[in-house]
């Protein structure tokens, strides 16, 4: 869940470390290598790797940086594989609209979905839906989108009863009103209701153009998007000024460590202020 609400009750996190010193500290080395399909910017990503891993506790050193491959050395740790699914996602930020009109995604006006087992029609809030267990089974819908004039889709999942997992498939509006090159700051706190959350504090003029957005566009949902996936879309009820917003967690991770974990971690790479332009796997972890 996401709310974008002025910053009447915040209670942050005093301490100055994203993580507890020994979270993820230990006495081996290990050499990791990743790789990358995508990433041409002349722009190594090595660099923004080792500022999240800094902001983690963790020490690296860089023995191969390149567009489509690196080699880090990562000092004293314990188990790499718990913290390198925090640090390897893009963690692209940005905030969309939510279209008024729902285009090929409408299953009353589209034919049908090419055939997924996962996916089917269902009710869902004032009509019809297709629904899915996962964003990847939605991908013969969010297909459709592909090409569209200033429009996109995404994905937004919600956990029913029992732990079901059901994701839809949302247009927005195209391009982002604001993105996380627009965030000048961000640190983790707990609402009153002991949800973790991320506190964003808008660059100057990220903050009078969120107020323009917010302004003229109450009533409408506002979908705040992370690598590609919605994590929630408010209504906007008022115009907000300050510059600030939260990002509460625990939309797609339901574990309270979880989704600590991913909060820490998203506020890292909002801090460091530059996201990686490859999408990179890690495809080995060999002790030193």
């Amino acid at each position: 869940m996401v709310r974008v609400l002025p910053l009447a009750f915040l209670v942050i996190l005093a301490s100055c470390r994203w993580f507890e010193p020994d979270r993820f500290g230990g006495e081996r080395d290990f050499v990791v290598v990743l790789e990358s399909s995508s990433g041409d910017s002349g722009r190594p990503d090595s660099h923004v790797l080792v500022s999240r891993l800094e902001g983690l506790g963790i020490r690296a050193e860089v023995a191969e940086s390149g567009d489509r491959r690196m080699v880090l050395v990562l000092k004293g740790v314990k188990d790499p594989a718990e913290f390198l699914p925090l640090v390897v996602p893009r963690r692209l930020l940005s905030f969309h609209l939510v279209a008024e009109d729902r285009g090929p995604f409408d299953p009353r006006r589209a034919d049908e979905v090419t055939p997924v087992v996962p996916t089917r029609k269902v009710p869902w809030g004032n009509g019809v839906e297709y629904v899915a267990a996962s964003c990847e089974d939605l991908a013969p819908v969010l297909a459709r989108a592909a090409g569209l004039d200033r429009r996109r889709g995404a994905c937004q999942c919600e956990t029913r009863d029992a732990g079901r997992r059901e994701c839809v498939p949302v247009l927005l509006e195209a391009p982002p009103a604001l993105t996380g090159l627009d965030v000048a700051r961000a640190r983790v706190g707990t609402d009153e209701q002991g949800m973790t959350y991320v506190q964003i504090d808008f660059t100057p003029d990220g903050a009078v153009r969120f107020a323009d957005l917010t302004g003229r566009s109450v009533e409408r949902k506002l979908a705040i998007v992370i690598d590609d996936r919605i994590e929630s879309a408010p209504i906007i009820r008022e115009r907000i000024t300050g510059g600030k917003a939260r990002i509460t967690m625990g939309s797609r991770v339901q574990a309270p460590q979880a989704a600590q974990d991913e909060a820490r971690a998203l506020a890292v790479a909002l801090s460091v202020g530059e996201f990686l332009t490859g999408d990179w796997k890690v495809v080995s972890m060999t002790p030193k």
